[in-house]
């Protein structure tokens, strides 16, 4: 079994992925940030973004268990999920599974972040470097940025990562003030664009612009930021002190989010919004969200009462917040760990009853 700072360093990696904690959102910072050292590339190969595998016509198991251990995993695409697994026989780490034919392929001792290029960025604090790896486990680039969370944008031509300044916060619902970097994926033309509080980033398809929930150190202006990598230009594209879960539709063209604690209970609640804030639509479903397999569909969970019965998935279409499918688990989720893949043909959760990842097909 892996030790429990390894474990907790898994699961770290896994809520600054999904944006799961509560976390006060940031606003524009324009002040110049100081010198800092540059990370250096260790060992590079041509940074030529690959998929997962080639796509077939299988429909996606009906259910099936894919690993048992910490309930960390990560859609790499439709067809392959990245998971953290301890093996009977094998080796404990990170391997992509094929769900659709049950095949797996061991890739890092540790766990990482996917990206839709079909790359995973592969913190290790203890080495000081972050790996990008194909989903084969082969090397792209080894950069030296300390070990960081590592964000690959979706055409696998870029990076960015939060340096942690170790500053103390005030509570734990309040991000750590960090310095965001952004360099090419081998690590090269590494830029420091500006210093905040954030936890976590999500690329936007013009593999230039980001957003992530933040706000600056001295606490101004909390909201969903957006800032541009290549210039360090940004600004906040909704306002709020307390916006969570923030999540990106699977073509990124729109966001959902949850406010909580705005004073106004006609303002809590969860919101769909274009990337850059407008057309903002309130939703009266409530609960832990997910994407479906488009910008027009939140699945929701419903948890089934503590006496007994399985956990049900809500779809909604956001258009007109109208409940349009109800699907049975099979099960009860843990700890909140769940997601749906990119197509919306799957959903992979944490079960209750064993502690193993579930993936189930999303039959209507």
């Amino acid at each position: 079994m892996p030790t429990p700072v390894a474990l907790e360093t898994v699961r770290s990696i896994a809520t600054a992925h999904d944006e799961l904690l509560p976390t006060p959102s940031a606003a524009p910072l324009q002040t110049a940030m100081p010198a800092a050292v540059t990370p250096t590339i260790l060992s590079a190969s041509p940074a030529t973004a690959t998929t997962a595998a080639t796509q077939t016509s299988q429909p996606v198991i009906a259910v099936t268990r894919v690993a048992k251990c910490c309930g960390v995993f990560g859609w790499i695409d439709a067809q392959h999920l990245l998971v953290f697994d301890t093996p009977a026989q094998g080796q404990t780490g990170a391997s992509v599974v094929d769900v659709k034919t049950g095949s797996r392929q061991f890739v890092s001792a540790n766990f990482g972040i996917p990206s839709p290029s079909g790359l995973i960025a592969f913190p290790d604090r203890s080495a000081g470097r972050t790996e990008i790896r194909r989903s084969d486990g082969s090397v792209v680039s080894t950069i030296s940025n300390g070990g960081v969370l590592t964000w690959i944008s979706r055409d696998g031509q870029h990076v960015a990562w939060l340096e942690d300044l170790s500053v103390t916060q005030v509570s734990s619902l309040v991000p750590r003030t960090v310095r965001f970097w952004s360099a090419g994926i081998d690590g090269s033309h590494a830029k420091l664009l500006l210093e905040f509080d954030a936890s976590a980033l999500q690329w936007l398809p013009d593999n230039q612009h980001v957003v992530a929930l933040g706000r600056t150190p001295d606490g101004r202006q909390p909201g969903i930021w957006l800032v541009d990598t290549v210039t360090g230009t940004n600004g906040v594209a909704v306002a709020g002190t307390f916006l969570q879960a923030l999540r990106l539709s699977p073509n990124a063209s729109r966001m959902a989010y949850l406010e909580t604690f705005s004073g106004s209970i006609s303002q809590d609640g969860v919101w769909i919004a274009n990337t850059n804030g407008t057309d903002k639509i309130h939703l009266r479903e409530a609960g832990s969200f997910r994407w479906g397999g488009d910008s027009s569909y939140l699945w929701f969970l419903d948890l089934a009462p503590r006496d007994g019965g399985n956990d049900t998935l809500v779809e909604v279409d956001v258009s007109d917040d109208a409940v349009v499918g109800r699907i049975d688990l099979g099960g009860r989720v843990l700890n909140d760990q769940w997601d749906v893949s990119p197509d919306g043909s799957a959903v992979a959760y944490w079960s209750e009853a064993d502690q193993t990842v579930v993936v189930k097909a999303l039959t209507r």
